[in-house]
């Protein structure tokens, strides 16, 4: 996206280039932390910079938690304390999601590493996911243990003890414990040398009889990661009562520093417990939540994060389990008053509704069938869509009756447009808006965000409107690259059957060029990572496109090649049929005699 030249910072146009007409809300929020990442590195990657390619988390992972907190920060600024909370909330779901979406398929796969790996084949793969957003994720956890007043104290004696050298991981970590006097050093660094998402399995018991609840702890990691010794994982925890109070703790902070851990309260009831809140750290927690104890978190959780989480649990058991109708009825219920809260910021009920996105889906399944994620998917998104029709059409007639106002990207608006553009999603899908409807809502968009809305949706629709309304985009946007990067995009998320022949039909467009980085995202990106049941056809045809067009990319641009070859990464496992096509695909790409060291390194890994 951008790269931090000391004195002479290199932009990406997407990540620099904006105006309401051509960008949208997802847009202006990319360059907003984009720009602060590359300018930021002035200090964490310039001032102070690696001893070697091996600590490049040192200022990647560091200056992605800055930009985060940065965007955070700008997110919350002149909002009442309330509005402020939920505008950071959502800032840390999007992080999130992020890191689930592209770091733990990562930390799962053949290309899993610590983040500081030890050795490397091709430096210009070594940019990953893990290295930026975990390597930012370790640096949370210090803040987290340290406090923000501690963790500041930590970064001004890093800054006086090293500016104007090149260092290590070490020489940050300790800082940050030597300014606070503390201990503890050498077990955090454990951090940078173990690969694989640990996990945290949770059990509880409670004691009538002596008023005593007791939450225990076990981390394990991975069974591939070099380092097989326990971490310093700090788990922030809740207690909510019968009534959906939160609980007075002494301290709200759990710190994991052996295999095993306990937490002890004395209690005259059974509370639910809200488990690594705020996402404490880059770990899957494993207890066993009953659909009730969800609900009551969903309700009640004063963690906006933890309530969010409830939310996803509650979508994922309905998607991969058969609940029954009364079950089903009273999640939908409780999704219901989610939509229909006026105490809740619009952004975060946004944020709520959002089903999980199907690549988080098929990480929580043992065997990945993309046709059965996206039915599912389908099936639930339908059934929220009818459970909440009511909420769904007050939503969408209240954004309809707004006065017309200047576009704005700040977190009010553009939450607003949010959760008005998922209600319109649900109530176009389900047929309570027209097509006819949709397409004069696209025609009369005064801003980018609702004019990719409500092409989206007719794009999913696939009616002959659609095709009136992506002429008309054309038509409007011919010469802004930018905007046409995003007519790409959206048909290479038809669905199913037709996809193929959408993105096979638009390499040959005018309009297309393999040389544009940007322009290649938008069409082969989208559609290999991002149109699992598109992508993932039976019949293999999928697979055939991608060799072909990973191994035309590498002649010209290996390093987009590169990325693109990941699509495959995690194809064990798939279903067997899909599983064996997917490996031949894969082979023929590591015969050809031509093949550059950055895609040979992505397909012998994956090949194992």
């Amino acid at each position: 996206g951008a790269m931090e030249n000391k004195g002479l910072n290199l932009f990406n146009t997407k990540f620099v280039l904006a105006d309401p007409e051509t960008a949208t809300d997802i847009d202006f929020d990319g360059i907003e932390s984009v720009v602060a990442h590359e300018y930021f590195h002035n200090w964490t990657g310039n001032r102070i910079t690696c001893r070697d390619w091996f600590q490049l988390t040192l200022k990647e992972g560091l200056t992605v938690f800055r930009d985060a907190e940065f965007s955070a920060d700008m997110a919350a600024e002149g909002l009442s304390r309330d509005q402020a909370t939920s505008a950071r909330a959502v800032r840390r779901i999007d992080s999130v999601r992020v890191l689930r979406a592209a770091q733990f398929p990562e930390d799962a796969g053949p290309m899993a590493h610590p983040i500081r790996p030890d050795q490397y084949q091709e430096i210009r793969n070594f940019y990953t996911a893990t290295v930026y957003e975990k390597g930012a994720e370790v640096i949370r956890m210090l803040q987290t243990l340290l406090g923000l007043e501690g963790f500041r104290k930590g970064m001004d004696l890093y800054f006086r003890r090293h500016d104007g050298q090149a260092v290590t991981c070490e020489a940050f970590v300790s800082a940050m414990f030597d300014a606070n006097e503390r201990s503890g050093t050498e077990h955090f660094m454990r951090w940078y040398d173990t690969s694989g998402t640990p996990r945290v399995l949770v059990t509880d018991e409670f004691d009538a009889n002596k008023n005593q609840y007791r939450l225990n702890f076990r981390q394990q990691v991975s069974e591939t990661s070099p380092s097989q010794a326990p971490l310093t994982i700090p788990i922030e925890l809740g207690l909510i009562d019968s009534a959906g109070k939160a609980i007075a703790l002494e301290s709200p902070l759990m710190v994991m520093t052996d295999w095993t851990a306990q937490a002890c309260f004395q209690l005259s009831e059974r509370p639910v417990p809200s488990l690594l809140r705020d996402f404490s750290a880059p770990v899957f927690i494993d207890y066993d939540y009953s659909t009730d104890q969800l609900l009551h978190l969903l309700a009640h959780d004063t963690d906006p994060f933890n309530r969010w989480e409830a939310g996803q649990r509650l979508m994922l058991g309905l998607m991969l389990g058969r609940p029954e109708a009364s079950l089903k009825a009273r999640i939908f219920s409780a999704f219901r008053d989610i939509a229909a809260d006026p105490g809740l910021d619009k952004a975060y009920k946004a944020a709520v509704l959002t089903l999980p996105a199907e690549a988080y889906v098929a990480e929580r399944v043992l065997e990945i069938d993309p046709t059965m994620i996206r039915a599912a998917r389908n099936d639930l998104r339908m059934g929220l869509a009818s459970a909440l029709r009511g909420e769904l059409i007050q939503i969408d007639q209240e954004a309809q009756a707004q006065p017309k106002t200047n576009y704005s990207p700040d977190p009010i608006s553009s939450g607003a447009r949010s959760l008005a553009n998922l209600a319109q999603h649900w109530l176009g899908l389900s047929g309570v808006l027209s097509a006819d409807a949709l397409l004069d809502r696209f025609m009369k968009a005064d801003n980018m965000t609702n004019r990719m809305a409500a092409l989206s949706l007719l794009v999913e629709l696939n009616l002959p409107q659609t095709a009136q309304a992506l002429e008309a985009y054309l038509e409007k946007f011919r010469h802004h690259d930018l905007a046409i990067d995003k007519w790409f995009t959206v048909q290479a998320m038809l669905l199913d059957d037709e996809a193929l022949s959408r993105v096979q039909k638009l390499l040959g467009h005018s309009l297309y060029d393999p040389s544009n980085p940007n322009r290649l995202r938008a069409l082969l990106g989208a559609f290999f990572n991002q149109n699992l049941p598109g992508f993932h056809r039976e019949d293999g045809a999928g697979y055939e496109l991608w060799a072909e067009q990973v191994l035309a990319t590498d002649r010209k641009n290996s390093q987009i090649a590169s990325r693109m070859a990941r699509a495959l990464d995690r194809w064990s496992r798939f279903e067997p049929k899909r599983r064996a096509l997917m490996r031949d695909a894969l082979v023929k790409v590591a015969s050809d005699a031509r093949l550059s060291p950055d895609v040979e390194e992505v397909v012998s890994k994956a090949l194992g």
